[in-house]
């Protein structure tokens, strides 16, 4: 076994990228980093007491006979030795401008889409891909020009989730070396040597003038920065989590995640912005297109000091909602096909309990409380949850959309508002105020302009006896 390929066994063991009896899918382009990897995880199969590979070829079909001659190549391969091979065509070029997106991007998404699915159909754990050191050192400076943090920073990480990167720990010119010792061969991709791609630019011009004109070691040093960062977000992302688990509340997935202001103003801003990271995962269980700038949106949201319900609309149909005292991270009220709900329909709320309207994709809870000083313990800052003087209401409770014409007394207000001009003074959207679900008694009074305002005539005083709580989620 070659020095090369046991530096790569002591890496994958000390990142514990591979377990006892994992299987690995090897992302195989026919270039020579994948075609070492590939070889290498086959020698050191039975040394990490894993079954042999499968390899998985995509096909972009950007470059003609080229992208065919690739795809044969890694076939072949995957034959000689013995092993299962899947692969896929994408007509990337075709995609991208219907998806309007640039090529890479477009490539990069179908291309991780294919390994994932790939993985889960020959039932292998991990999903191996061919980044070097190289590649980290060029993806960590073209993200600190960027103006990345220090998740950018740490440029490619030896492991995220499914996805594992075995020769991270080897330089280019290494790998040329294991491959030239062990007779590999390898295609070569022609857009590599082009200067198109901004990462082309990095690797062929910036790195090396820095080498040459500055610091030798430079590319070197950047991947041990990197990895320096690594540690570090590690360990910072280690204490933001365990903060987190102790003052966000309720943890229910993809409906709210809540914070109080005062806990979250204690937290340095390292450990903030973690923190609210964490509740945005909790609700949509990624950060897909979720950048700083809209955590720092959050956190001036947060700063404001006038008191008051303020919200901002973040990616993923989210929202994030600032009240007196607490954040919120939650779903966006949903718009409804105005074709296929009738704006005349009424829906039953059930009274105590539970209702599931699927029309709305809502679920409605409500439920009967003691009035007196007990109300106190009330959270009424909480936008989605609704407190009524139950004496006054006459049942049953019912749920439809607004229509022109529908008037109420909004909170705090002594005379009629028509809705219309509600929604207007609120500046709710023109696309999102004729969704918005309206809570209504027997008599067809407004109660509740759900997650925005409740109506005068419900008010609740220490006098209330019986107090009507209505709590909406998404279904």
């Amino acid at each position: 076994m070659k020095d090369t390929q046991l530096k790569i066994l002591e890496f994958i063991k000390k990142e514990g990228l591979i377990k006892k009896g994992e299987k690995v899918l090897v992302g195989v382009s026919g270039g020579i980093d994948s075609v070492v990897l590939l070889y290498t995880l086959c020698d050191l199969a039975m040394l990490l007491e894993m079954p042999m590979p499968v390899v998985a070829h995509v096909n972009h079909m950007l470059r003609g006979k080229e992208s065919d001659r690739d795809e044969e190549f890694v076939k072949g391969l995957a034959e000689d030795l013995r092993i299962q091979f899947v692969s896929e065509r994408f007509d990337i070029k075709t995609l991208a401008d219907t998806e309007k997106r640039s090529v890479q991007e477009t490539a990069r998404k179908y291309r991780l889409r294919f390994l994932e699915q790939a993985a889960e159909k020959t039932s292998c754990q991990k999903i191996a891909t061919g980044h070097n050191e190289d590649d980290l050192s060029e993806t960590a400076i073209m993200w600190i020009t960027r103006g990345a943090g220090l998740k950018g920073a740490s440029g490619i990480l030896p492991r995220r989730g499914k996805f594992i990167r075995p020769i991270l720990c080897c330089t280019r010119q290494e790998i040329a070396r294991l491959a030239e010792e062990k007779g590999l061969l390898h295609v070569e991709d022609s857009s590599n040597s082009k200067t198109d791609y901004i990462r082309n630019i990095f690797r062929h011009e910036i790195i090396p003038t820095i080498e040459q004109k500055c610091y030798r070691s430079a590319k070197k040093n950047i991947a041990r920065f990197a990895g320096l960062i690594k540690d570090d977000m590690e360990y910072l992302e280690l204490v933001a989590g365990e903060i987190s688990e102790r003052i966000i509340y309720p943890l229910n997935p993809k409906f709210e995640s809540t914070v109080e202001l005062q806990k979250l103003d204690t937290l340095h801003s390292a450990i903030k912005k973690r923190v609210i990271r964490n509740m945005i995962r909790e609700v949509a269980g990624t950060l897909e297109n979720i950048s700083s700038q809209h955590i720092d949106s959050i956190i001036e949201l947060c700063s404001k000091k006038d008191g008051g319900r303020r919200r901002i609309d973040l990616p993923g149909e989210l929202e994030a909602i600032k009240t007196y005292s607490k954040l919120m991270i939650r779903p966006l009220l949903k718009g409804y096909k105005k074709e296929t709900i009738d704006p005349e329909k009424e829906y039953l709320v059930n009274y105590p309990g539970e209702t599931l309207i699927e029309g709305l994709e809502l679920k409605i809870d409500t439920e009967l409380l003691p009035g007196g000083r007990s109300i106190e313990k009330y959270h009424f800052d909480d936008p989605y949850i609704a407190f009524f003087n139950f004496d006054r209401i006459a049942l049953p409770l019912k749920l439809k959309l607004p229509k022109q014409g529908d008037t109420f007394i909004p909170f705090g207000s002594r005379g009629t508002k028509k809705i219309s001009d509600f929604f207007i003074d609120s500046k709710i959207s023109a696309d999102e105020r004729w969704n918005i679900p309206l809570l209504t008694d027997n008599n067809s009074n407004i109660m509740w302009v759900c997650g925005h305002r409740t109506s005068e005539l419900y008010r609740l005083d220490y006098n209330v006896k019986n107090v009507l709580m209505v709590k909406i989620s998404w279904l």
